[in-house]
């Protein structure tokens, strides 16, 4: 698969949903990377941490479905997608999308490549505009929201 980095912070997501430690993760999943695909991973990781409810209600916005509701790999496409489109400011979203459609059509189901790949074309277009707007908000839940804080905390 082309987009190591990209590989690697899915694959430490995973490592963390499961309980394990970021940091001892990407230092165990990007050992053998370049120097720039291990800080992309480690962008993509921080950044869909960070930030992960934000990223996680956006992509149920944007499928209008529960994340639970598809395969693990599409879940995680989408978490580390939606971050990236927002997040990144000097990397291609392109080249984002494209790495994360062809992880899920080797690891998801059938249908899913062509929903990541619209959803996550949405958000590169949408999604910078969505944050900006939950950070103009005096909302305690867009606050929240954009803060990383769930939504049942706020």
């Amino acid at each position: 698969m082309k987009g190591r980095g990209i590989e690697a912070s899915l694959l430490v997501w995973r490592d963390v949903l499961a309980g394990g430690f970021a940091s001892e993760s990407l230092r165990k999943r990007t050992e053998t990377l370049t120097e720039t695909e291990r800080t992309l991973a480690a962008t993509l990781v921080f950044a869909a941490l960070r930030r992960a409810a934000l990223w996680k209600h956006m992509a149920r916005e944007m499928t209008r479905r529960p994340l639970g509701g598809m395969s693990r790999a599409a879940g995680d496409a989408l978490v580390i997608g939606i971050a990236g489109v927002c997040e990144l400011k000097n990397f291609s979203p392109r080249v984002l999308v494209n790495a994360l459609v062809e992880w899920v059509k080797e690891r998801g189901e059938e249908r899913e490549p062509g929903m990541v790949n619209a959803v996550l074309r949405r958000a590169a277009r949408e999604g910078p505009d969505i944050v900006a707007r939950l950070r103009a908000s005096r909302s305690i839940k867009d606050a929240s929201l954009y803060s990383g804080v769930p939504g049942w905390a706020a």
